[in-house]
Parts: C-alpha cells; sequence; structure tokens
C-alpha cells in the first residue's frame, strides 16, 4: 500500500476510536430506570403514645445480679451485703476411709469487682449471722441490729491503688472461735458485710454469681492419717445465698419513667409509627436516636459505670413482654442479632441521654414487624448504685422522643 493509502487508513481506525471513546463518555438512554428527581432526606421527632409509656417493678430481685452492694456515708443507697455458705462436712473421706479432722486456720475471700480508689482508706468489716438471718426476705432492720462488737470477725483493709479483685481474712488459734458452727446451723455459716472508709463511698462486691470473685469461705484442715501428704486438706464452701440489703430501697415516682434500683424497675415506651416509616419499601431508616431526659439528677457513684439499655421486644404483653434475644434465630429478625443499644448514665448528670436504635426501629417495619415498643432496663441490672428517672408522656416538656432520619423511595422516570 502506498503512503498516502496508509495515511487515510490511519485517519479512518483514528476516528473510529475517537467516535467510540466519545460513545463510552456519552450520557445512557434508560428512561426506565433512570432517577427523575432528588433524594429527600427528612428528619422527623415521633414521641410515645401518650398515657401508654410505663414503669414496672420486680425484675432481677437484690442478689440476683453479679454484685453484691455495700456502702458508707452514701445515703442515696445505704447496703450491706449478706452471704450463706453451703454447709460445711463434719467429717472428710480420704484414703477411702472417712475420718474427723481438726481446723488449723480458717480464711474468708471477698471479691471486689469495682469501687472508687479515689477514696482512701477503705475496710471490708465481715460479721458473723446466724443463718436464719441469711436468707431470702431478709431486710436492712434485721441486719443493722446484729452488726454489733459481738458479732465482729475482723476487718480487711484494701489497699488505695486496689480497683478490682480478691482480698482475704485468714483467722488462727483463738480466733477460730469466731466461727464456731453450732449445730442449729447445720454446718452452714452466714456472713454480713460493711464498709468504712475516708469519705462517703461504695462498693460492689461479687455475688454468688461472680465465678472466681465470688465469696469463698476456706477451711484449712488436718486429718490424722499416717501418709503425710494426705494429712493437710482444705475443704472450700462457696456460697448457697447471696443479697444486699438497703436501708432507704427506691420508691420511683409514678408519673415518671424509672429503671434501676431493686428488685429491678424496667421502663416500657410504646410507639404509633407514622404510615409512612413503617414500609421498608417506601421508607429507608438512616439513623434513629431514642432521646431521654432525666427528671431528676442521676443516682450513682463516679465509678459505677452503669448503662441504660434498649431492648426491642417479640410481642407486647406489658411487665411480661418477651424481649428480643441477641442471638441467632430471635423472634424480631436479623437486624436484632448480637446488637446492643446503650447509652452509659453518669452520676449527678441531668443531660439528656441518646440511645441509637436505629436496627430496633428498622425491626418495626416490613411484612413480620417487631412490635412497636421499647423495653428500658439498667445494666448491671440490681448490681449497680445507679438509678434514674426519665420524663414519661406525663411530663410533656420531657417527654422521650425518636429522633428519625430517612429517605424516602427514590421516585423513578418512566417511559
Amino acid at each position: 500500500m502506498h503512503r498516502g493509502g496508509r495515511l487515510v487508513l490511519f485517519g479512518v481506525l483514528l476516528a473510529g476510536m475517537v467516535g467510540c471513546r466519545k460513545e463510552l463518555v456519552a450520557p445512557g438512554e434508560c428512561p426506565a430506570s433512570c432517577p427523575g428527581g432528588t433524594p429527600e432526606v427528612v428528619d422527623t421527632l415521633v414521641f410515645p403514645a401518650t398515657g401508654q409509656d410505663s414503669t414496672y417493678v420486680g425484675y432481677t430481685p437484690a442478689g440476683g445480679g453479679v454484685a453484691l452492694l455495700a456502702s458508707d456515708g452514701f445515703p442515696d443507697v445505704d447496703a450491706r451485703a449478706v452471704v450463706r455458705f453451703l454447709p460445711q462436712p463434719d467429717s472428710l473421706k480420704v484414703a477411702d476411709t472417712t475420718r474427723a479432722y481438726t481446723i488449723d486456720s480458717v480464711a474468708f475471700r471477698i471479691g471486689i469487682l469495682d469501687r472508687d480508689t479515689t477514696v482512701h482508706g477503705l475496710q471490708i468489716h465481715l460479721y458473723r449471722l446466724p443463718i436464719a438471718d441469711a436468707d431470702s426476705g431478709v431486710t436492712f432492720a434485721q441486719i443493722a441490729p446484729l452488726l454489733v462488737p459481738g458479732n465482729f470477725i475482723g476487718s480487711i483493709a484494701v489497699d488505695d491503688t486496689v480497683a478490682s479483685g480478691a482480698v482475704r481474712l485468714v483467722l488462727t488459734g483463738a480466733d477460730l472461735a469466731l466461727v464456731d458452727i453450732p449445730p442449729a446451723d447445720s454446718g452452714s455459716l452466714g456472713l454480713a458485710a460493711a464498709i468504712t472508709a475516708d469519705a462517703g463511698t461504695g462498693v460492689r462486691l461479687g455475688s454468688q454469681s461472680a465465678g472466681g470473685l465470688g465469696p469463698l469461705f476456706q477451711v484449712y484442715a488436718r486429718v490424722d492419717v499416717a501418709d503425710e501428704d494426705l494429712q493437710e486438706q482444705t475443704i472450700g464452701r462457696v456460697a448457697a445465698f447471696s443479697t444486699y440489703v438497703v436501708q432507704n430501697p427506691w420508691t420511683p415516682d409514678p408519673l415518671l419513667l424509672a429503671v434501676g434500683g431493686e428488685p429491678a424497675a424496667r421502663a416500657l415506651l410504646r410507639f404509633d409509627l407514622p404510615a409512612g416509616l413503617l414500609s421498608a419499601d417506601s421508607t429507608q431508616i438512616i439513623r434513629a436516636t431514642l432521646e431521654l431526659v432525666p427528671a431528676t439528677p442521676i443516682i450513682g457513684l463516679p465509678f459505677d459505670t452503669a448503662v441504660v439499655r434498649a431492648r426491642g421486644v417479640v410481642a407486647d404483653l406489658g411487665a411480661k413482654s418477651p424481649l428480643c434475644a441477641l442471638a441467632a434465630g430471635n423472634l424480631c429478625g436479623p437486624a436484632f442479632v448480637t446488637r446492643i443499644y446503650s447509652a452509659q448514665l453518669m452520676a449527678g448528670s441531668t443531660d439528656t441521654v441518646r440511645i441509637e436504635v436505629d436496627d430496633l426501629i428498622r425491626g418495626m417495619q416490613g411484612d413480620r414487624p417487631a412490635a412497636q415498643a421499647l423495653f428500658l432496663e439498667v445494666d448491671p441490672e440490681a448490681a449497680t448504685f445507679t438509678r434514674v428517672q426519665f420524663g414519661s408522656t406525663a411530663v410533656p416538656a420531657m417527654r422521650p422522643r425518636l429522633r428519625v432520619t430517612f429517605v424516602r423511595a427514590f421516585p423513578f422516570q418512566a417511559r
């Protein structure tokens, strides 16, 4: 091909390439599926149904949680811990023979879950209790008169740097008489724990549910047997029962929404969401925030970092509404799986508390929606000094509210 012909051919190819490039970047023509407008983002406030929000009391009892409360100089929650240990056997089976034993020493292990290390001079004082007074239904009025020198076992000085961990009191020699168990108590030992410190404070002690930080009574015994390796035996007794008693039980205001205390209070919020929010086809919820206004300063201690949790419900059955599970296979749909919706509660604060609940509200959409209700609870329940009362629909200026941000379905252009 001569030179002129090659130039013509190159020009044709170049024009074709340029034409293809223009075609690639040109706007497509798709009138059946292309958007025909601008996305509309909407912020709205939704309030609970007036007069339908409620406080229910009687959930987890004192001692039913992971911690026992003990305090000194904290008037809002003046508490003492109570423990009853499993029975101590009167003999041991050693080398296939049941044998009597003598006691060399005993030790009490008390677990500290949390405390304020800025308060110095903390001491835990242990008192002997008749087992009849270390049982369910016991009250502060029954325990207080028993915390006297005649029932005093001993004190544990807690180092100022210790925020959590196990502390021990060991008794030997003549002090063993302090924990002699009379036949009437069937081998069981009852115990009360009180505290003192340089300033008003409280301590969260491990309950029988606290695992390695639960109360433990250890007996170091000696058995008359020829094998020296078997002569020393240890008898460990965990708590059969544990609780705490409060001098001034918390009584929530019936016009407010209360969470916390013992037995625990929970609050139920019921909503009547607008029809436009209930359709997942026409509305995409981007964010939903539950806003709660404390009606009074939050009761608590500075170290006690409790939270308020919002839980969805499978069905609205009032106080017995089944809560959405935080596990696979729950009845509230996949949006609820493994998610915890909570906000920290700060002692003394009256600031609005905000909980992000977007998935909970999305769960109220669709063909099989969850109930339009949320339960509020304190965590850890019945194991914290924190308790709070939020405004309700009976107090319009402080009523709870949902702040919802959503996008309406995008309009598409038809042919």
